[in-house]
């Protein structure tokens, strides 16, 4: 296991593990998913994650192609939509200013960095979130991000 500081938070990890876990999963939750939305955020992936987030996954392991599921919040404003999305990673968090249980009334505050006007993401121990079936449930730390993406489909924009 390797340590990470990021943020609030210091990360262990298993790089290679979780490396072999993504190349074992054919595809990610949205991938799979037909509905427009899914469709939008995959047609629009690779403007989705900034640089930053893109290293952190390398040295994490992450394929980020293979995001656990995604889901569209709200539109914006005309041209630009509100996701959510989880990526897991073997390992876990040492160190995190987030106080979450499942159960827990404040389990819908999350208190997550910002890395571009368009970007936010928070680090957490293994959740009851939706994960790809390679990482179970032991061992598992996750992602959680939040983000605005352009509607690039040629479908008409959804209100």
């Amino acid at each position: 296991m390797e340590t990470l500081k990021t943020g609030p938070w210091i990360v262990r990890y298993d790089k290679e593990e979780t490396a072999r876990r993504y190349a074992l999963a054919q595809k990610g939750g949205p991938d799979e998913c037909d509905c427009e939305h899914c469709r939008n955020f995959v047609a629009a992936r690779e403007r989705v994650y900034p640089d930053e987030a893109r290293r952190t996954f390398e040295r994490l392991g992450i394929d980020y192609h293979k995001e656990a599921e995604v889901a569209h919040t709200h539109r914006v404003r005309s041209g630009w939509h509100s996701y959510l999305g989880w990526l897991h990673f073997v390992g876990s968090i040492e160190y995190s200013d987030n106080d979450y249980e499942p159960s827990d009334e404040k389990a819908q505050t999350v208190k997550d960095v910002e890395l571009t006007d368009r970007f936010s993401w928070a680090f957490f121990e293994s959740r009851a979130t939706p994960r790809l079936h390679v990482f179970g449930r032991e061992g598992v730390a996750e992602i959680f991000f939040t983000a605005e993406v352009p509607w690039v489909l040629e479908t008409p924009e959804p209100e």
